[in-house]
């Protein structure tokens, strides 16, 4: 993929469930878009502003804020290949 994909990720706390999934997704992305990425994290906990600059109303909440148009999945991440999907940075089923 030659276009540079920008990830956010919206967390409350950095728990279990929050580093698992940014290690995951840190993984997928270096495999995938081989550094040509960025991953931004957010801990809402330490920075509530974030929350309500960015229009974050749940988390764990990804955001592909590049290419346009802005997507967002919100939830249960865990599956980092329907979330691709979801986010439209995979093709297939």
């Amino acid at each position: 993929m030659k276009n540079r994909v920008e990830l956010s990720l919206y967390v409350n706390g950095m728990n279990t469930n929050s580093n698992s999934i940014y290690a995951r997704l840190t993984k997928h992305c270096d495999d995938v878009f081989a550094g040509n990425y960025s991953l931004n994290l957010f801990d809402i906990k330490k920075d509530p502003g974030a929350a309500g600059k960015h229009r974050i109303i749940a988390t764990p909440t990804l955001v592909r804020d590049y290419p346009f148009p802005q997507i967002r999945v919100t939830g249960n991440l865990t599956d980092i290949r329907k979330v691709m999907l979801a986010l439209k940075l995979l093709s297939g089923k």
